[in-house]
């Protein structure tokens, strides 16, 4: 190709005229001018030929440069995955002799000083040193020259160095270098001289010394470390300053309630007083049994706040065993003011208009004032019961137009009731909460709780009911009790006992004897057939809706419990029965 390029010139040069003849032909005429024209043009064109040849002549050269350069890298592939192999080893060797190091160094100031996590780093440190040093040995190439130099070095005298270097040559030399270098590597590769030159095996002085490290590193993870100890006393004071803010907290959460109810007010003062009581040098034992003793009192006051639950329940659930009075039971059972205000002026346009002889009203209003306690104690409760009273007095004397003045009076003593109920259904569920968190956070379970309205931590449902047919046991009941310090308990009871309809005892004789009981057979008269009419209303010896008779006898209960001065477990046992044989459960 080079030999045709200077031929080619040379034909080229001979066409061109002296400079002299182009200056002497310029000057003779216009037909020398032409002859100027022809020259020029030759002389361009003879320019853009060496340029094409030229390029032409670089691109194939760098072609056959490119594919020298691909046969050698397939020749030297395996000399450079072993390199990389050997470098891998060498580094992963240094960054694990370099972690124990690390880890041994740490272990060794935490005998010093007390430093938390500080036997983390025995597996942290030793990972990081593997990592880093294995990375770059994965991502940095190794080049051409390099396994050249390395199969040189072995042995190869410069042959491999030598045919890169002069890879894009094409005299016949070159060719013959470059053939008798493939020829001796392939040699070279075929009786293990790759192996030979990079054993894939640590050098003797960097096995020893991991060997070492690790065994001073297991030396210092077995001896006991004094510091342990002064590191556990510090994580304490540290948990339980927290638990102290945590008290706090939760003090203030109870103390910012609107209008609290007691027990509420007793849980906050708990809290705070615990929260004085755990200072910072009180010891772990002590610190726990007043932990456990306050959660004991929360317990309790969570308690309380259920049963007073349950007692503005039973007397809103009394307001409905009238049909005149039903709305405002129910009304007072969701907490809607505004709806105990409606239904109440109706009841009192209702009074006004009746008979003199609608004695149940005043028996109901009665009863409803003995247990105005259970709706809202203090101020309201006597409000309550005195308004009653005072309607209930005027129906029974005959005075309709004073009983529904007195009605239409308790409009406000009503609504602050029925708002102080959903207040407390509120507070209860903030107190619970707050009181859960408290024994999450200690980690110490506070006994069983009651749940608000849904079940109780108890966990069997207890009592007897009483069924039309006159069966026994309790109806199937079940679920389970969300307490608020933990523990959940799933009431079961089985039986053929209903709580649909409740028999209702007969009243006996005027002069106190026994009923007679009349044997003979049934349908032996001369009447008509006999058909089942359903329930009877408020009639002895009938059936009656099973929330009608609990809530009779839940307000009595109330009632007697407000009236007498019994012990406080006593109190606690009629309350929980009625709890437990309450209608929603």
């Amino acid at each position: 190709m080079a030999l045709a390029a200077r031929q080619s010139a040379r034909a080229v040069a001979e066409l061109q005229l002296p400079a002299e003849n182009m200056q002497r032909s310029a000057a003779s005429g216009p037909g020398s001018k032409a002859v100027l024209i022809v020259c020029l043009l030759i002389a361009a064109g003879r320019r853009q030929v060496e340029g094409r040849w030229e390029a032409t002549g670089q691109q194939k050269e760098e072609e056959g440069d490119m594919e020298r350069q691909e046969e050698w890298s397939g020749r030297l592939r395996p000399v450079i995955r072993r390199m990389r192999q050997a470098r891998a080893l060498r580094n992963g060797w240094w960054a694990v002799m370099a972690g124990l190091g690390a880890a041994c160094l740490v272990l060794a100031a935490g005998r010093l000083w007390p430093i938390a996590g500080y036997r983390s780093a025995v597996w942290i440190l030793p990972a990081v040193a593997i990592v880093a040093g294995l990375l770059p040995s994965a991502l940095r190439r190794i080049p051409l020259q390099a396994a050249a130099a390395l199969t040189d070095a072995s042995g190869l005298e410069e042959r491999l160095t030598t045919a890169l270097r002069f890879r894009g040559d094409t005299s016949v030399f070159a060719e013959l270098q470059r053939r008798e270098a493939a020829e001796r590597l392939e040699a070279w590769l075929a009786h293990g001289g790759l192996q030979a030159a990079l054993p894939l095996q640590p050098p003797r002085r960097l096995w020893l010394s991991a060997a070492t490290l690790a065994a001073l590193l297991g030396l210092l993870l077995l001896l006991p470390n004094g510091q342990d100890a002064a590191l556990a006393r510090r994580q304490m004071d540290q948990a339980w300053i927290a638990e102290q803010q945590q008290v706090e907290r939760l003090a203030a959460a109870l103390a910012a309630l609107p209008s609290p109810a007691p027990a509420v007010q007793r849980m906050a003062g708990d809290l705070s007083q615990l929260g004085k009581q755990l200072a910072p040098d009180t010891t772990g034992p002590e610190a726990l049994d007043q932990l456990e003793a306050a959660l004991q009192r929360l317990d309790q006051g969570l308690k309380d706040l259920d049963k007073q639950q349950l007692a503005a329940q039973a007397w809103a659930d009394s307001w409905q065993r009238t049909a005149l009075l039903r709305g405002i039971g129910e009304a007072l059972a969701r907490g809607d003011a505004a709806g105990v205000r409606r239904e109440l002026g109706g009841v009192a346009e209702a009074v006004a208009g009746m008979t003199p002889q609608q004695q149940q009203l005043a028996d109901e209003l009665r009863r409803l004032a003995a247990s105005a306690e259970a709706a809202a104690p203090g101020q309201t409760a006597a409000g309550l019961a005195g308004g009653l009273e005072q309607a209930a007095a005027a129906l029974a004397g005959g005075d309709t137009g004073s009983a529904a003045a007195a009605l239409q009076g308790l409009t406000a003593a009503l609504g602050d009731a029925a708002a102080g109920r959903l207040a407390l259904a509120e507070q209860r569920a903030v107190a619970g909460q707050q009181a859960a968190e408290l024994a999450a956070g200690a980690g110490v379970q506070g006994g069983s709780g009651a749940g608000a309205q849904g079940g109780s931590g108890a966990g069997a449902q207890g009592g007897s009911g009483a069924s039309a047919q006159g069966g026994s046991g309790a109806g199937a009941q079940g679920g389970s009790g969300a307490d608020a310090p933990g523990g959940s308990g799933a009431g079961a009871g089985t039986g053929a006992g209903s709580r649909g309809l409740v028999s209702t005892p007969r009243e006996r004789t005027a002069g106190g004897a026994d009923p007679v009981l009349d044997s003979g057979p049934l349908g032996g008269g001369s009447g008509g057939t006999t058909s089942q009419a359903g329930s009877a209303a408020g009639v002895d010896g009938g059936s009656r809706p099973y929330e009608d008779v609990y809530a009779d006898y839940a307000a009595e209960a109330s009632s007697a419990l407000n009236r007498s001065e019994l012990p406080q477990n006593v109190q606690n046992l009629v309350r929980d029965y009625f709890l437990q044989i309450q209608p929603q459960r």
